[in-house]
């Protein structure tokens, strides 16, 4: 086996859109802890066709670099010895990364070794855009959680995997984020740069427990540093919907300021949903589509994005759930690009969006917002509102 693929290619011109794709023939997660000199990078390799075997289908190697543009520090195979189970079509591998640079981009390589089709999934672990990773990590059972959300429901444990530590400190949040602004605002939401904590306490490491109540907790060793780690507890039904304010709140993108505000200040809510839908669609059947595809849309946004906040209010949620999967994504230490090809009645579209420093995640981007993009968003809103925008 050789480690060539990619090998000229310059990573910022890789179109990765098949991240974003469910029905993709692989699909990467990960989830890493990390300290001054060492990467521990967990790997969930997940194939579309669970009769495949990975190492027999597949070639896998990696890649490190100090940043997008950065040459080569090690390229290397991965092997069995990495591998640790495989549950259904996931196979599950720990790779071991010694690091000393300011940066640590991780570069996964698979290829089809029957059609050679070649998938590049890029771990930026540290850069100028994140803060200080801790080595603190979140288990469910013997894996690490690949997710930056639990339920109430999931027991978890917390493990230092590079240090030793008893107990940390936990931060509860019980912040209601905002959605996102709409694509063409110009002036943002005002937000509290101060979010009040709800409640401090300590866990022990190592043991099992889990979280009650929704909402944002931040998890510390040392409370005096800049560096932690972060996750939203949900209810048992997330990323799906089930309660009737969660569905109501994302209708906010393709609804009036009358329709939204008449589903929040009624008693009955379900009956004010039942007549939202009747009144935009005029259409049991119309509606139903609508519906279906429509919430669809939000879990894949939730699945995809959720971090401090919920996916379907962050700025890629926002832009995924209106206009879909996009056709192009490219990726550059400080931004994130999304294209959309030219279609009927629509040009070209182009969302740029920049990677913020963000505590509680290490993947915060915020859209580049334009009033160029008004004509074509509330366009595509309509389409959503006759049913005839779906996955």
């Amino acid at each position: 086996m050789t480690v060539s693929i990619l090998d000229a290619q310059d990573l910022t011109k890789v179109n990765l859109s098949y991240k974003y794709d469910s029905k993709s023939e692989v699909h990467l997660q990960y989830a890493y802890a990390a300290d001054d000199d060492k990467a521990v990078l967990f790997l969930k390799i997940g194939l579309e066709r669970g009769e495949n075997e990975l190492e027999d289908d597949y070639e896998l190697s990696y890649k490190t670099r100090n940043n997008y543009h950065g040459k080569v520090s090690s390229s290397q195979i991965i092997t069995k010895d990495q591998f640790l189970k495989r549950e259904d079509n996931h196979f599950h591998y720990q790779l071991d990364i010694p690091w000393t640079g300011e940066g640590l981009l991780v570069e996964i390589y698979m290829q089809n070794i029957k059609t050679k089709r070649q998938f590049f999934f890029d771990i930026p672990i540290k850069n100028e855009q994140s803060f200080s990773k801790t080595d603190l990590l979140f288990f469910e059972g013997d894996l690490p959680l690949f997710t930056s959300y639990a339920t109430t429901q999931q027991n978890l444990t917390l493990k230092p995997l590079l240090s030793t530590t008893d107990k940390v400190y936990c931060f509860k949040y019980a912040f209601d984020f905002t959605p996102a602004d709409l694509p063409m605002s110009e002036r943002r939401t005002a937000s509290k740069k101060n979010m009040e904590i709800d409640s401090v306490f300590t866990i022990n490491t190592n043991q099992p427990f889990n979280l009650n109540d929704e909402g944002l907790y931040f998890f510390q060793k040392d409370t005096t540093k800049l560096e932690g780690m972060a996750i939203r507890i949900t209810n048992e039904y997330y990323p799906k919907l089930a309660r009737i304010d969660d569905l109501i709140n994302p209708l906010i993108y393709i609804s009036t300021g009358l329709e939204f505000k008449s589903l929040q200040n009624v008693t009955d809510k379900k009956e004010a949903l039942d007549s939202y839908w009747w009144k935009m669609t005029k259409s049991r059947d119309r509606a139903k589509t609508i519906i279906r595809n429509y919430y669809n849309h939000v879990e894949k946004a939730n699945r995809l994005f959720t971090h401090y906040k919920e996916g379907w209010k962050t700025d890629q949620g926002m832009i995924f759930m209106i206009f879909g999967q996009p056709d192009e994504v490219y990726r550059t230490d400080n931004a994130e690009t999304w294209i959309f090809n030219k279609k009927e009645n629509f040009p070209k579209l182009k969302f740029t969006f920049a990677k913020v420093k963000n505590l509680f995640t290490a993947n915060h981007y915020e859209l580049v917002r334009s009033r160029s993009f008004e004509r074509y968003w509330y366009q595509t809103v309509d389409l959503w509102r006759k049913g005839r925008k779906g996955i």
